[in-house]
């Protein structure tokens, strides 16, 4: 709403001057860095710390961020989603700062401590100022459940109404929140991921009722269970690892899976590989695979590039023949399966072959109502993928990889730089949704791979 001019001596535009000039229960922020104490009434500075711990779940991924709070009278902490985190995880610390009689602090011991804990954040709670562990840079009084002061270093404090909550009321959110992270895929159902995976251990029953509007998969497990990817939702996928991360496993284990779940009427792989075509020796009998391309030549190049062309024309013609804009509004018995179109070193194709590029391009722009996807991968895509077809990669994973650049390019953290080595298959991935999570990737073994063939 905007007034012109002055009120003058209107009353109503006095009243409505004066109405506007406070406005009631506005939000008081305060950061969490440099650590937040919470004073007062034990009831009531421990309700106080319960609404801002509760805040910072529902605004952080159980995977990026992990809760480590003191035993007695905060047992409901233990539900919260963000009891176990991956690598690189944040720490926020709830401590209780017990009086000494040397005039010191004592704070509880937080559950799950160790020595990781002393970095991270720190929420904590006491009696009084004095008590509480020094160099906090926020400190909120609570006087009365409708009254506290909040005091930030080098600011003047400010009256504030506080928010509370308690105990059944924080059991009752980390409950929900768990709920939502596991519906989600990100809880932190266990402490650890393990080391390896088989893809055996995931394989779904087949689902003859699948159509094309999914391509689901489980790639591998997160800490909420087995990690489902979607590429349609993508509608394209980027994924980096350097060399023995686990990546060549990783495209292994996802063509696998799509090939578990959807029969080759639904979906079919057309697979590139520049390392020589070992890559993807492992699947290329399944059903579903139409063509094995390894290293080319300057004629092939220019044959795969017509061949790219001419299935994009074709599906442009099925689509307008039927009348309809995309492959999800097809009839049921349409034969068009969608296509995905795996390159592994990617980089190499490119530098050889720049034609290829404009090429990708192209699909990545149209690819999603033609059916057509790209998984894309490379040890370094920084700078080797185009802008435009960069921004159609919804999906991004993140094996390791040795420059920090390179995972901020593709993740926009760079987490997976500081990925184990001794772990390949560790990954990161946000699946478009702009939520990194952790997982480890599965291995598909012949004999899955020999079980998913026979399904079809």
């Amino acid at each position: 709403m905007t007034i012109e001019g002055a009120p003058g001596e209107d009353p109503d535009a006095l009243r409505l001057v004066a109405g506007a000039a406070l406005l009631a229960d506005a939000p008081v922020l305060v950061t969490l860095g440099g650590g937040i104490g919470f004073t007062g009434e034990p009831a009531l500075a421990r309700a106080a710390a319960r609404a801002a711990i509760l805040q910072v779940a529902e605004a952080t991924d159980p995977s990026s961020c992990r809760v480590a709070g003191p035993t007695a009278g905060w047992e409901w902490l233990a539900a919260l989603p963000h009891r176990a985190s991956g690598a690189g995880a944040a720490v926020l610390r709830v401590v209780e700062a017990d009086a000494r009689a040397d005039g010191g602090h004592a704070p509880r011991t937080p559950v799950g401590a160790n020595d990781r804990d002393g970095e991270g954040d720190l929420i904590a709670i006491a009696s009084d100022v004095a008590s509480l562990p020094p160099g906090l840079r926020t400190v909120v009084h609570v006087t009365t459940p409708r009254h506290a002061l909040v005091q930030v270093t080098g600011a003047a404090p400010r009256a504030v109404a506080p928010e509370l909550l308690s105990v059944a009321e924080a059991r009752s959110a980390a409950d929900r929140l768990a709920r939502v992270a596991t519906r989600a895929g990100i809880a932190s159902g266990s402490p650890v991921l393990p080391d390896s995976v088989g893809l055996g251990d995931l394989l779904p029953d087949p689902d003859p009722t699948a159509d094309r509007s999914s391509l689901a998969a489980t790639v591998g497990v997160g800490f909420g269970g087995p990690l489902v990817i979607d590429l349609v939702a993508g509608p394209h996928a980027l994924v980096a690892g350097t060399s023995g991360s686990g990546k060549s496993e990783l495209l292994v284990a996802w063509i696998a899976a799509m090939a578990a779940r959807h029969a080759p009427d639904r979906v079919a792989f057309l697979l590139v590989d520049f390392k020589g075509g070992a890559s993807f020796e492992p699947v290329r009998g399944l059903p579903h695979v139409t063509g094995l391309v390894t290293d080319l030549d300057e004629d092939e190049a220019a044959r795969a590039v017509e061949s790219i062309r001419a299935e994009l024309r074709h599906r442009e013609r099925v689509l307008a023949a039927a009348g309809v804009r995309s492959i999800v509004e097809l009839p049921a018995d349409a034969d068009l399966p969608r296509l995905v179109v795996v390159i592994d070193e990617f980089q190499a194709m490119i530098e050889r072959f720049g034609e290829l590029g404009a090429v990708m391009a192209d699909v990545a722009a149209r690819g999603r109502s033609l059916g057509v996807h790209l998984v894309l991968a490379a040890q370094r895509p920084n700078g080797v993928v185009r802008e435009q077809v960069s921004a159609n990669c919804g999906i991004r994973v993140s094996l390791r990889v040795l420059e920090r650049a390179d995972s901020v390019a593709v993740l926009g953290v760079d987490r997976a730089a500081r990925l184990d080595p001794a772990r390949p298959g560790r990954a990161l991935v946000d699946a478009g949704d702009a939520r990194v999570v952790e997982f480890q990737s599965a291995l598909a073994d012949r004999e899955a791979i020999a079980r998913i063939a026979a399904r079809h």
